[in-house]
């Protein structure tokens, strides 16, 4: 629950597992073998999943797929758009049609 609610309040920032993990005071290791156990996706995968529905609302609610990808906090766009796809099956601007 811990370790949701810091991906939470920083969703838009940089994320690392090293950084998450410092800052519940556990080692990565744990964390990233307990967030899965009880989350049933890895860390990574939670905070990708995050991003992409945040992404999605923004998307719908009309805001350009550029402007989308930097509030997310995506680092580029390519890697933004590859993951959306991947997901949804549309790329972000066709979804913003």
């Amino acid at each position: 629950q811990r370790a949701m609610h810091y991906i939470g309040e920083n969703i838009t920032g940089h994320l690392t597992l090293e950084e998450i993990a410092g800052n519940l005071f556990v080692s990565k290791y744990h964390l990233s073998h307990a967030f899965s156990r009880e989350v049933g996706v890895s860390v990574y995968r939670y905070i990708l999943l995050r991003r992409l529905m945040m992404a999605r609302q923004q998307l719908v609610s009309g805001e350009p797929a550029g402007q989308v990808c930097r509030n997310c906090g995506f680092p580029d766009y390519t890697s933004f758009y590859r993951a959306f796809k991947s997901e949804y099956g549309v790329s972000p601007r066709e979804l913003n049609q």
